[in-house]
């Protein structure tokens, strides 16, 4: 129904980018806080990249490892990989060298592109590494025109890593057919074109990201990388929506409250479509998002990596009484069943697992043909030789109106802030700690919309909660980290032998308890003004009467999403921008008391700092509180 010729899946991905920088050369591409390149400019820069990697040998399927942040120099490394004929390998520049070091043998990558900074990071390694900064300043001696083709729509475009069942991550590996698809899906069916701007800041490692870069290259839309950072501190990328005229973003429903609640998106009116996804999108977020921008559209997207990011869409209706936003219907080239065990096709209203086919499924599991085989079966419905379904493990329902309703899943697998885990994977984490003689993990809701991450442990040995936390990160990305630990004599158990996980007890109220008993027996007085700011926010957020200089955020009961709204806060406060990575290496009041103060000292903002904390000295706790949200623009509430 589209692209070269007449089916959308003839295209491999570079292509469809170097047709739309054809059209439009000279419209701007790309803008990021450093650099601003045209069509024409990205061409040129990434097909001189793309040479340059095949005289590294890199040809159809060769798998390059992209370890790198947000910036121009990515975007066109990425390309290049593709004009080159290889397929990349994102990597989180957040994960711990143990991931890195395994995804890079996994499927022996030959060459990894990485920047100066992250190079001396990297565990030891086969492949050749190359920096991106050298990559770029030598590209323009290679001349402006791409590479011979070598590749087809039926070749690798990226390779994607998902947590594990077994304790080890999984490659997903994604065809350009594939994402063709998508990408061109979504020019179709959200109008993308070169008045619009769309935000990019999920990380490589996502595959939400796939959606941010080539929705809006594919299409002639302007991709606004976001400033690194930006992505943890909502207050920021409020104001990057406003400053940068954004018109289209992908967002994760717990990072969209936390914009909400920030304040000011109801004053970026070029905001016209927000896609939201990775997590259930309750009704009262829908209408809450309504409230705020009335004129947008708010678009309920879901789909695993195995299926090209997103295989349904829903748009959301405003005033909408609806007890659940359904995940909506498949999107072009895409089919979708619900099965019950038998693979029978279940009628309308009964639940069973929903199985997804079409033009978006990955070819499989890099490496585990046997998963592969579990995961992606024969498609008894289609009449196409070699046809597949991939079982997503996720339980869905039709309605009435022909859309699909998500309704949890069949196994163990979680979504957390748009995260898919294994806590299977957890449990083997921790299960490897030579205190820990059993670990169970849950992903429990006990406050409404609060997912949150609970390790139950017995212990074999004597263990504090920061050393097992500081032990999971050397292994996990922080997304995996509990942020919660119960310790328990003995796990329940089943008359059939397995763990009883609904008795395991509710960790909230006892937990907060603790906190607060652990913070009154060594309280330390904050000693400094800015450590007196900074320990309010934290007892407003943490809901305790008071934190002293040298308690622990962590320990205390904060997890990512509280970490989250705290650097909202303290930037809505005093102005500071610190990473959600400087409340990770401070943890204690005291030292992020002194992250703020190296960030503010000598800058333009002390005034402003000063200000505040004149006004706080003499206020009570409940006066600084009301001076806060006085700050944060939220009248006290």
């Amino acid at each position: 129904m589209w692209g070269r010729g007449e089916s959308g899946v003839t295209w491999c991905l570079h292509e469809l980018f170097e047709a739309q920088a054809a059209r439009t050369p000279e419209a701007v591409a790309l803008a990021s806080e450093e650099d601003e390149l045209t069509y024409a400019e990205l061409a040129a820069l990434s097909s001189n990249i793309a040479r340059q990697l095949r005289s590294l040998g890199v040809g159809p399927e060769t798998p390059v490892g992209v370890l790198s942040g947000r910036s121009a120099g990515t975007i066109a490394a990425l390309l290049g990989v593709l004009k080159a004929g290889g397929a990349y390998v994102p990597l989180s520049t957040s994960s711990p060298p143990q991931w890195v070091a395994f995804m890079l043998e996994d499927i022996g990558v030959p060459v990894l592109l990485t920047e100066r900074e992250l190079a001396d990071r990297l565990p030891s390694t086969y492949a050749r590494v190359v920096i991106l900064e050298e990559l770029a300043a030598t590209a323009g001696a290679e001349g402006r025109e791409s590479p011979e083709p070598c590749v087809w729509p039926d070749n690798l475009a990226y390779v994607i890593y998902t947590s594990g069942s077994t304790g080890t991550p999984k490659g997903v590996g994604v065809p350009h057919r594939a994402v063709c698809n998508q990408a061109l899906w979504s020019r179709e069916t959200f109008s993308l074109g070169e008045g619009d701007a769309v935000l990019q800041t999920a990380p490589l490692s996502s595959d939400v990201s796939v959606w941010e870069v080539f929705a809006a290259l594919t299409s002639g839309a302007r991709l606004v990388l976001a400033p690194r950072g930006a992505e943890q501190d909502p207050g920021r990328l409020v104001e990057v929506v406003r400053e940068q005229g954004v018109t289209t973003m992908y967002v994760a429903p717990p990072l969209l409250r936390a914009m909400l609640e920030a304040g000011g998106l109801e004053r970026c009116r070029g905001l016209r479509r927000v896609l939201c996804g990775g997590d259930v999108l309750s009704p009262e977020l829908s209408q809450r998002f309504f409230s705020s921008l009335p004129e947008a559209e708010l678009y309920n997207v879901y789909g695993p990596a195995e299926t090209t990011v997103h295989a349904t869409f829903w748009r959301c209706e405003r005033g909408s009484a609806r007890r659940s936003v359904p995940i909506g219907r498949p999107i072009a080239n895409a089919q979708t069943y619900v099965l019950d065990r038998r693979t029978r096709v279940q009628p309308v209203g009964l639940k069973g697992e929903l199985y997804i086919g079409g033009a978006g499924l990955a070819r499989g599991y890099l490496g585990r043909p046997d998963l592969t085989a579990e995961m992606f079966v024969p498609d008894p419905f289609s009449a196409e030789p070699g046809a597949r379904l991939y079982r997503s493990g996720d339980m869905a329902r039709w309605l009435p109106e022909g859309a699909l309703e998500f309704s949890g899943r069949r196994d163990r697998q979680v979504k957390v802030r748009g995260f898919r885990i294994e806590l299977g994977e957890i449990e083997a984490a921790l299960g490897s700690h030579p205190c820990v003689g059993a670990a169970v993990v849950l992903a429990r809701e006990d406050v409404a919309g609060d997912v949150r991450l609970v390790a139950y442990l017995v212990e074999s040995g004597m263990v504090t909660r920061q050393e097992l936390r500081g032990f999971l990160r050397e292994r996990l990305p922080e997304h995996m980290i509990p942020s919660a630990f119960v310790t328990l004599e003995a796990l329940p158990l089943r008359p059939d032998g397995k763990v009883d996980r609904r008795a395991l007890p509710e960790p909230g109220l006892s937990e907060a308890e603790t906190a607060r008993a652990l913070s009154a027996q060594s309280y330390v007085e904050p000693r400094t003004d800015v450590e007196h700011l900074v320990a309010s926010i934290w007892a407003e957020l943490l809901g305790l009467e008071r934190v002293g200089a040298e308690d622990n955020f962590f320990e205390l009961g904060g997890d990512s999403i509280l970490a989250t709204r705290l650097v909202s806060r303290l930037r809505e406060a005093v102005g500071v921008g610190l990473s959600l990575r400087a409340l990770f290496e401070a943890q204690t009041v005291e030292g992020m008391a002194r992250a703020v103060e190296a960030e503010l000292r000598g800058g333009a903002e002390g005034g402003k700092l000063a200000r505040v904390l004149e006004e706080t000295e003499m206020l009570s706790d409940e006066e600084v509180n009301d001076l806060l949200n006085r700050e944060s623009g939220e009248g006290g509430r």
